[in-house]
């Protein structure tokens, strides 16, 4: 399949207790003074990048090195907050603005990824012997520091939220001399069950790249952890996808080879290969940027050119209107699998790739959905296909469109072979097949209406359709699971400060659904979770805007747009972990209303 540089980043999710001492926010209904949980939708772990850090310098982060000349893919990356976020990089020390006069596509999309081509190695026009690059952003070297601002959902529309600045820097090589070497040592630090993409690269070397890992070891125990086990994969041509499934510091060799059988030096020069170590930090706070709805492949070993992939997944478009999405690249990944092309107006992309493969690729950029068909593949290969054996098996995916869009997850699907026939499938939610390993929280659908009375502004209600599906593969550090069953409550969080306990009778996940309610009077009407479908329903009252902080439809600019955000907990006994999730979704401002589909103008 063809090759593609581009990535996907995630929208966030997390774990989180609730406790009784959650309190009622401010409905219309309320006549007391109303008292407020400190802890808001998103506020569980505060903003920053995960980028590695630049020795002695704060705030200051390191890309590692690059070729003068080049085509680079790099990611700016951030945890924290409420996601989905937006990178920008602008100002004075704003990427266009450092690189300005120079030969160079390098730019910095919404979802944090640096990709474009570098400028070549100046040289003198008579000795041809190459010159300083002409740069005095970092000081002593050949290279450049820009700076980018992150944000996070919140901050986006007018709820309190969160930004962080940063510099970052990229050093550049002059590939005609350097050895062939690793030219990074370090990749961003990760959370327990959240999206991560990075992109491993050297400098040197000649042709084809090939990426492998030579082993991969706990360090507090000194045990090899498989990469499956761990969640992450690590693809030939050097980027790392996948969701981290275990906490700890993991010590991953990896080994690149070029087309001369060369092998690439540590990034120091001093030994063979480079030894990474990846830092996984504990997720409080589960969400998802990218939903995979349902993914099969059917093929047959002994006849190549016959396998057929199907795909339909749900992602955020990080409230881009519709526009911003059309005729602009994508790619999809799934295991060693790998296509990529460009969307044309109408969000759809139909090829004949290199290797006689058909595709279809379709992106819904009202809703989110993305739709692919690769019909004619060869696809046992690359997914290694010969090792399955009847039961699950587990494999990465990785959705990409344009720079707004960037994530990846990891799913256990149901394998089995037959003769020389093979087949992988994957289904969320009822009748499902195989499973969310890092487990699923993410809205589909959010509807507010103008609950105005005569007497003046009172709030909105509101109707939020939601995926919720439990962390399989992931234990907290205790070792606990993180399911749904003996659910005994749950809480609704809204907003900067909307936080509502629901009461109910206790139910067991195999009981087949969560039904709770608010308190007589309370903000919230009704909630109600699936636990075989993992979809969720839930409905208010009318609140008032400083119960929620989210302004009245009413009073929202028509077609403006800012992000809901919603949490929930659902408690358990002290024996077993409870279950939180979060996300956020653009809602767009029109008459007496907020709704999630961007207005036809």
């Amino acid at each position: 399949m063809c090759a593609v540089v581009w990535r996907s980043r995630a929208l966030a999710f997390a774990l989180v207790l609730a406790a009784a001492s959650f309190c009622l926010a401010v409905s219309t209904f309320d006549r007391g003074a109303p008292t407020r949980d400190l802890r808001s939708v998103g506020s569980a772990v505060a903003l920053r990048f995960t980028n590695p850090p630049v020795a002695l310098a704060p705030a200051e982060f390191d890309l590692g090195d690059a070729g003068f000349g080049s085509t680079l893919t790099r990611y700016v990356t951030a945890e924290g907050g409420l996601k989905p976020y937006r990178f920008r990089s602008e100002g004075p020390l704003g990427l266009s603005n450092v690189i300005a006069g120079f030969p160079t596509t390098l730019q910095l999309g919404l979802s944090g990824v640096l990709a474009g081509t570098l400028p070549p190695q100046p040289r003198d026009t008579l000795t041809k012997q190459p010159l300083p690059f002409p740069s005095k952003t970092i000081t002593g070297s050949a290279g450049f520091r820009f700076q980018v601002t992150v944000q996070d959902s919140r901050a986006f529309g007018t709820l309190l939220g969160q930004t962080l600045t940063g510099l970052f820097n990229l050093q550049l090589v002059d590939t005609a001399t350097a050895p062939f070497r690793f030219a990074m040592d370090s990749v961003p630090d990760a959370r327990l069950g959240a999206s991560y993409l990075a992109n491993l690269d050297v400098v040197g070397g000649r042709g084809a790249l090939t990426y492998s890992v030579i082993s991969s070891v706990d360090t507090a125990t000194g045990l090899a952890v498989p990469m499956d086990k761990l969640g992450l994969y690590v693809a030939a041509d050097g980027s790392i996808i996948g969701r981290p499934l275990a906490t700890g510091v993991f010590a991953i060799k990896v080994r690149c080879v070029d087309s001369r059988r060369g092998i690439a030096l540590s990034r120091n020069g001093l030994v063979q290969d480079q030894v990474f170590n990846f830092t996984v930090r504990d997720q409080p706070i589960a969400s998802t940027d990218l939903a995979t709805l349902q993914c099969s492949v059917r093929g047959d070993f002994d006849q190549g050119t016959h396998d057929v992939l199907q795909y339909r997944g749900l992602v955020s478009t990080l409230g881009r209107t519709t526009a911003s999405l059309l005729n602009s690249d994508f790619s999809f990944r799934l295991g060693g699998i790998l296509v990529s092309g460009r969307l044309d107006n109408k969000g759809q992309s139909s090829a004949t790739l290199l290797d006689g493969s058909k595709l279809k690729f379709k992106v819904n950029t009202a809703n989110g959905f993305v739709d692919i068909a690769v019909k004619s593949g060869s696809f046992a290969n690359a997914l290694q296909a010969f090792n399955l054996r009847s039961g699950l098996t587990r494999q990465p995916v990785e959705v990409t469109v344009g720079d707004a869009v960037a994530s990846s997850e990891v799913l256990d699907f149901k394998t089995s072979v037959s003769g020389s026939h093979y087949a992988l499938s994957y289904r969320f939610g009822s009748g499902s097949t195989g499973s969310s390993a890092a487990g699923v929280f993410q809205i589909t659908s959010v509807l507010g209406r103008d609950g105005t009375a005569l007497s003046g502004p009172a709030g909105d209600s509101w109707r939020v359709l939601f995926l919720a599906s439990p962390r399989t593969a992931v234990q907290d550090p205790q070792g606990r699971s993180q399911g749904f069953t003996g659910i005994t409550g749950a809480t609704v969080r809204i907003g900067a400060a909307f936080a509502q306990p629901l009461v109910g009778a206790p139910l067991l996940a195999s009981q087949g659904n969560l039904k709770f309610s608010g308190f007589p009077g309370s903000g919230v009407k009704s909630f109600a979770l699936s636990t075989s479908r993992f979809t969720g329903k839930l409905l208010t009252n009318v609140l008032s805007t400083g119960g929620t902080g989210i302004p009245l439809a009413s009073q929202a600019p028509q077609f403006g747009q800012l992000f809901f955000p919603l949490g929930l907990d659902l408690a358990r006994g002290a024996s077993a972990a409870p279950y939180s999730g979060e996300h956020a979704r653009a809602i767009f401002g029109l008459k007496q209303q907020y709704k999630d589909t961007p207005p036809r103008r």
